[in-house]
């Protein structure tokens, strides 16, 4: 990468050439940015004949070195990122070049100016909507409305944008100055796609770096009292407090099944009506403390309601915490919803913050010079330390050259980091090549086999980005598809058809998730996505077997694992236990090559009885027993390369098995559910160490 050192006033505006008969790149516009704000921009070129094309760029920009890249795409595209530190801040011409093999040329010209991030001010701040979120009960209405307001220090006018990606269906209608509508109507297919949905607003002055306002819409219906299950356990001890700063509230979340996402919390200094209306309160993201997504702490910081107010004024505050399970698809998830009440009181003075704590009002950092400043364009706002000069301010952090303003206009030097940021998380994640791929309208063509050295990135703690790709189909075929990533952050696959139906979703546990579809021949549209915050790298594969599907009627078929996945080898297996008089597991399933895995102790000479209760229709659906031991042996083998190895001791053809088993020895065993020939099936499991308790 080549540095240009000196330019023309010319190149300070955006200017394209090509050379005759060559590529050409489609204009790009200037941006105006903050630091630690990500870039990436597409740069769409194109060939007379076609030919593919290679991309660089150069910069102005003398300390740039390899901190930003521009890489080509799978579809001709090329994408660049650039995350700008405090060392950027100043305005800096980029030329991106599209080259042919014949050496023909185009490049275009933008600029773009970095602003400081620190006590940035002037850029325009959200006032509503307030919170992370709101909850839209789909059994009261039909539609969600969402008022939008700003406010800005040195403009009387902003525009509002919804940003990519666009929720389809969702119309943003300015109706004012600072003001603006927006409101959705989701389809019968957007409910059966997910149950959540990120809305990404911006608002700009014209002047300034945008500012960013993220929102979840979570999609709510009534919760099935007749899934089985049990609903997720809240322990939380609620308490009165004095203080100025805000008020962290953390909770144990207990699921047998671990949960669907992280959990919410929801607060209103007004009793909550029972049920609670949710949309009439404040939502805010729970992050995991310790723990996992089965048994963890989850914490949230609920904005102070008397930080600003005189000393020994007191306020209720009343909040929710909602938990859902993972305990089956769509509706059969469990959800618990606990209620709380704390009484806040204002002891006066300052509340001690340090530097780069979270903060919304002055008086809660360390003493009378330190500010709260905002920090960034989403809002955000943190605890900085008075200074005179750089000798007065700890490591890391500069004193500086200017007084900055404060979230209540208090002005001042201040320490603040030299990075320009608070946020641990602040590094870019380092997205891959087929970004931005972040809606169906700009899902990435993958090709058959296995595409790797992909990444899903988090989306501040709303969880994790979309990931979007395209699967043509040109005959009838069944389609195999499987994603193998990190277990943390869970990832989640679901697949449309080109209108944008559900065809078919997983949602185990963990990242390695497979699905199959008998499909006509079509466009597709596979989403890779995550509902909990964190980095994933993860692999995509795909295959497709050409062959008409069997039920003309019925084109498409599923197989939906249970709420207890992944239990598919010894170390995840479910535990039988026999001091009980029997064991029973109803509404299992079985899907092609998944095994379902039983843990159980037996002493010698002790005799187990077990059944499989499940309907019978063909081969297709027969499922047999197999009994492993604890080195992994298979005690009762049988399969369709050597099927005189079957028996009718839990391994008949019949609708039903059971089977009867004599341990040898005393020892762990593993009992295992699997289909005949990838059979997939529903079943019924009951265990005793009775002969009659099992029919």
């Amino acid at each position: 990468m080549s540095v240009f050192r000196h330019f023309t006033l010319l190149s300070l505006f955006a200017v394209g050439c090509s050379s005759p008969g060559g590529p050409s790149i489609d204009p790009l516009d200037d941006r105006v940015v903050a630091v630690g704000d990500p870039i990436l921009l597409e740069v769409h070129a194109s060939s007379p004949d076609g030919r593919e094309l290679d991309y660089s760029f150069t910069s102005s920009n003398p300390r740039l070195g390899d901190r930003a890249t521009l890489l080509r795409r799978p579809d001709g595209s090329g994408v660049f990122r650039w995350q700008p530190t405090a060392l950027d801040i100043g305005s800096w011409t980029f030329d991106f070049t599209a080259e042919d093999a014949d050496g023909g040329t185009a490049t275009e010209s933008i600029a773009i100016e970095v602003r400081s991030a620190i006590g940035a001010n002037t850029i325009p701040l959200f006032q509503r909507p307030v919170g992370a979120g709101t909850a839209m009960d789909l059994t009261r209405s039909e539609c969600v409305e969402v008022a939008i307001a700003a406010s800005d220090q040195d403009s009387l006018q902003v525009t509002f944008t919804e940003e990519e990606p666009i929720i389809e269906g969702g119309e943003l209608v300015q109706d004012g100055d600072m003001s603006a509508v927006w409101t959705w109507c989701p389809t019968d297919e957007q409910i059966q796609l997910r149950d959540r949905y990120l809305l990404t607003l911006s608002a700009d002055d014209g002047n300034n770096p945008k500012a960013i306002k993220r929102y979840q819409i979570i999609l709510r219906e009534n919760d099935k009292d007749s899934c089985e299950g049990l609903d997720p356990l809240v322990e939380h001890v609620a308490a009165d407090r004095s203080t100025v700063n805000d008020l962290e509230v953390e909770a144990r979340v207990f699921d047998e099944t671990g949960l669907r996402a992280a959990p919410l919390v929801y607060y209103a200094t007004t009793p909550p009506a029972d049920p609670p209306k949710l949309r009439e309160m404040t939502q805010l993201n729970m992050v995991l403390a310790s723990g996992d997504y089965k048994d963890g702490h989850w914490k949230a910081t609920i904005p102070n309601p008397v930080a600003k107010a005189p000393s020994g004024t007191e306020e209720t505050l009343y909040y929710l915490v909602v938990a859902e399970d993972n305990d089956g698809l769509g509706d059969c998830n469990h959800i618990t919803t606990a209620r709380y009440q704390m009484t806040v009181a204002s002891p006066g003075g300052d509340g001690g913050l340090e530097l780069c704590s979270a903060c919304n009002a002055d008086n809660q950092c360390g003493g009378p010079a330190d500010n709260c400043l905002r920090v960034g364009v989403e809002g955000a706002a943190f605890c900085m330390q008075g200074c005179a000069g750089d000798g007065e301010c700890p490591g890391g952090t500069v004193c500086s050259t200017a007084e900055l303003e404060s979230v209540e206009g208090a002005r001042g030097r201040q320490c603040v980091p030299e990075s320009e940021t608070c946020l641990e998380t602040a590094a870019a994640c380092a997205n891959d090549a087929l970004e931005t791929n972040d809606s169906r309208t700009a899902a990435q063509p993958i090709e058959a086999g296995t595409t790797r050295d992909l990444t899903l990135c988090p989306v501040g703690d709303f969880g994790g980005e979309d990931d979007w790709y395209r699967i043509e189909l040109p005959v009838e075929a069944t389609l195999e598809i499987a994603v193998d990533g990190a277990a943390d952050p869970d990832i989640d696959l679901d697949l449309t058809d080109d209108s944008g139906a559900l065809v078919s979703l997983t949602w185990d546990a963990g990242s390695r998730d497979r699905m199959s579809a008998c499909l006509p021949s079509g466009t597709y549209f596979v989403r890779a996505f995550s509902y909990f915050a964190g980095e994933n790298q993860y692999a995509l594969s795909w295959s497709a077997a050409p062959g008409a599907c069997e039920e003309e009627d019925d084109w498409w078929t599923t197989c939906w694992d249970d709420g207890d996945e992944e239990d598919d080898g010894a170390a995840t297996a479910r535990w039988i236990d026999l001091n009980e008089d029997v064991f029973r597991s109803d509404g299992n399933q079985i899907c092609s090559g998944d095994d379902d895995w039983y843990e159980l102790y037996l002493y010698e000479g002790e005799v187990l009885h077990a059944s499989l209760g499940f309907a019978l229709d063909g081969p297709s659906q027969d499922l047999d027993f197999h009994v492993m031991d604890a080195g992994g042996a298979d005690l009762t083998p049988c399969s369709v390369d050597e099927p005189w190895e079957c028996s009718d001791n839990g391994q008949s053809s019949g609708a039903g098995e059971a089977l009867e088993l004599t341990a040898a020895s005393e020892g762990t065993y593993y009992l295992v559910v699997r289909g005949w020939d990838s059979a997939e099936n529903s079943y019924d499991l009951c265990a005793s160490l009775s002969a009659t308790a099992c029919p």
